[in-house]
């Protein structure tokens, strides 16, 4: 992160890593109750490749994963660069 970027700067940088990280964990989650979906429906009794079940916890995950994100970019956005580099 530069010295002196500009707050939205910050927060979009925020954002977009927990997307890309969300991005693969959904992917490796859908991928993998497809996989083991036998056993998926022995302990819930739907169809795991059932798309609005698939499509609705992706949502979920990301809706989640946007809230616990956004405090802490919005305090990264606010930090004083000289105060910052005191405390390194």
């Amino acid at each position: 992160m530069a010295l002196g970027a500009p707050r939205n700067s910050v927060i979009r940088l925020v954002l977009s890593s927990t997307a890309a990280t969300l991005g693969v964990g959904i992917a490796v989650g859908i991928g993998l109750s497809v996989a083991l979906s036998r056993l998926i429906t022995s302990w819930a009794g739907g169809s795991p490749r059932d798309p609005l079940t698939l499509g609705g916890a992706a949502l979920g995950l990301a809706i989640v994963a946007t809230l616990a994100c956004i405090l802490p970019a919005w305090r990264a956005a606010s930090i004083d660069p000289m105060r910052a580099l005191r405390t390194e």
